[in-house]
């Protein structure tokens, strides 16, 4: 499998470069012209038909089977691209073989989409070429084998062609081509991308050596490239590199996998697209957009013009159910699933003045419970809508509060019930009491099976504690120090491992002039298990003192953790992350970072927020804000966590 600039139409590649540089009687770099002027080809022979088969699944070739690719380096202003995806379609029949239909396209600038033929058979893949009526090349090599199996290093195929037309040149003068072609596979080996790390891979180099020649003046160029190609057994190709030669032009390409989908099951990142438009972003480096789940569906909360917009979308992007709830000013919003609706708490009002606290429940199928948000919490201070978490039959909040007159700040809780009975006025109740001394933020909540567990930020250094279930008091007489290493240690998130019985906390931690993504696992009791307060927990991001890195957001699929966080710099913007195995061990691979959504251009401006995440067994989702100076959208990639 490869794009449609991979070595199998090099030779149209090479002829569009030729048009340019040939014209009118060639250039520097020009050779003699080959002795024959006859069209041949040689050695242009399908793989066995005979053999053990493709046993490891080097080369899936199911009808729906899918991949998608990152093109590293590559970005586009104010739009998603870079990317590539590639899905079995059908079947064709070429040159009386039944050949199977892989349909690749692309967003990247300058490239577009095409089909290519694959068959298999015993003895290996055979490529039957593509359905590009311009590309007279590739139609002269065909057919030949790509894979012999079983897969193992040594030459797949040669095949030679000699004075195929290709074109004109830019004076009108006909242009020929004539290469060799060989495919090897050069070794098996380890690789890291996006979509996992993988073994026993086979490395496969095709290159390609030869000249193009203008038929008027009989001066030729030299054309040569390089597509080196990995495939991973159970999933395909998880890599390409490419650099193609003509006289003194290079084109190159690059594609990591970020996905796949074999066999009816999707694994790691999906393709990004465009889920909302017109959406109100909290500005650059606020929070995210919310989630919450009933296990099949997922609740995306955002906010447009009008209000706190909630979007309830499938499995596969689709929109099922849209409701707005009008809000003034600032709002922050937070969602869970309580068992049997949805709960959406948010607090709306005028940034620096009151802001009351709603909540409104929706349906899994959604619809609405409750005729309009019911008032839960009202504040004659600034009160921010804190997370929201289930357990022990009951829906509790944490909300940061600050009084501007007294300079006092708090953390409090209030229980909301299932049944969508608004809370008395005297039920909000004290976690930590008000201070002068302390400014709590961003707090984050999980329920463990037995007690609820509470982080937040306290004047730069990261605390939590356990709450009781019954009825939301400290368990610890005083809070747990997670981190204080760096002067500022900020933005927690949270998470509860049921299946290995830890917490796991990830924040930005900052010396002054530069940033990183850190984190620690801790225990049912509290330990922390990645080293004390002061060592700093574990590094999951590089040292960011060109690029602002933060607000990580971090979930578990019930297999793998993963981490994800907002990297901006002078001269792009994106979402990154990083894969870890529950004893907290990096998994992404080499340099760790996964770049999650594609690079975006700040020269518009545009720029990113904070991604919301939300992962399970089967799927989930990854998605954050992109904005321009009039506007913002949601982006989504769908995430099938399970397995990476």
């Amino acid at each position: 499998m490869a794009t449609t600039l991979s070595l199998r139409t090099v030779g149209a590649l090479g002829a569009v470069l030729l048009l340019s540089s040939c014209g009118g009687g060639g250039g520097s770099s020009s050779v003699a012209a080959p002795p024959s002027t006859q069209e041949s080809t040689t050695g242009n022979v399908p793989a066995p038909t005979t053999g053990p088969g493709d046993a490891a699944q080097y080369f899936p070739l199911a009808i729906g089977d899918s991949w998608q690719y990152d093109m590293p380096g590559t970005y586009t202003v104010a739009a998603i691209g870079a990317q590539a995806a590639v899905t079995v379609t059908g079947t064709a029949v070429v040159d009386g073989q039944t050949t199977s239909i892989f349909s690749y396209t692309t967003d990247a600038a300058g490239a577009s989409g095409e089909d290519q033929y694959y068959a298999s058979s015993g003895g290996g893949i055979t490529f039957y070429g593509n359905n590009q009526a311009s590309d007279t090349v590739t139609p002269a090599t065909i057919p030949y084998a790509q894979l012999m199996f079983p897969v193992t290093p040594g030459q797949v195929s040669s095949v030679s062609v000699r004075n195929v037309p290709q074109g004109t040149d830019g004076s009108g003068n006909p242009v020929t081509v004539s290469f060799t072609q060989t495919v090897v596979v050069a070794d098996l080996e380890s690789v890291n991308v996006t979509a996992g790390s993988f073994t026993n891979v086979a490395k496969v180099v095709t290159t390609m050596n030869g000249t193009a020649t203008d038929k008027a003046s009989g001066q030729s160029i030299p054309i040569s490239g390089t597509d080196t190609t990995w495939f991973a057994p159970g999933v395909g190709e998880v890599e390409e590199a490419q650099s193609t030669t003509t006289g003194n032009s290079t084109s190159t390409l690059h594609l990591a996998a970020r996905g796949y989908t074999v066999g009816g099951v999707t694994h790691a990142l999906g393709g990004v697209t465009t889920l909302l438009t017109g959406q109100y972003g909290p500005g650059n480096g606020g929070p995210g957009p919310a989630m919450a789940t009933d296990g099949t569906n997922i609740l995306l909360v955002t906010s447009d013009p009008s209000g706190v917009v909630c979007t309830l979308i499938n499995p596969g992007g689709t929109v099922l159910a849209t409701h707005t709830f009008a809000t003034s000013g600032q709002f922050q919003a937070v969602a869970a699933y309580d068992g049997t609706n949805y709960e959406v708490a948010f607090a709306g009002g005028p940034f620096g003045g009151t802001q009351d606290l709603y909540v409104q429940r929706i349906s899994p199928s959604g619809a609405l419970v409750d005729a309009q948000p019911y008032l839960a919490a009202t504040s004659s201070t600034i009160t921010f809508g804190g997370p929201i978490a289930t357990g022990n039959g009951s829906l509790l909040l944490v909300l940061p509060q600050y009084n501007p007159s007294s300079g006092a700040a708090a953390l409090s809780g209030l229980f909301l019930s299932p049944n969508g009975t608004p809370p008395t006025a005297s039920a909000v109740f004290s976690i930590v009491a008000p201070t002068t001394t302390s400014i709590f933020a961003w707090p984050q909540l999980v329920f463990d099976g037995t007690n609820y567990f509470t982080v937040w930020t306290n004047n730069g250094s990261i605390l939590g504690l356990h709450l009781s279930a019954s009825t939301g008091a400290p368990i610890e007489s005083s809070p747990i120090v997670i981190a204080d290493a760096l002067p500022a240690e900020l933005q927690p998130t949270l998470f509860f491992d049921g299946v290995n019985q830890q917490y796991f906390v990830a924040w930005m931690g900052s010396n002054g002039s530069s940033q990183a993504i850190y984190a620690t696992r801790i225990s049912l009791a509290g330990a922390l298990l990645d080293g004390n307060p002061t060592s700093g927990g574990m590094q999951l991001s590089v040292v960011g003192s060109t690029s602002v890195v933060g607000y990580p957001s971090a979930a578990f699929d019930g297999s793998e953790y993963l981490v994800t966080w907002l990297e901006n710099s002078a001269a792009q913007t994106s979402v990154r992350g990083v894969r870890l195995a529950p004893s907290g061990q990096v998994t992404s691979g080499a340099g760790f970072e996964l770049t999650i959504s594609p690079l975006y251009s700040t020269l518009a401006p545009i720029y990113s927020t904070p991604p919301g995440m939300l992962l399970k067994a089967n799927g989930g989702w990854i998605a954050w804000y992109v904005h321009d100076l009039s506007d913002a959208n949601v982006y989504v990639d769908g995430c099938a966590a399970h397995p990476f």
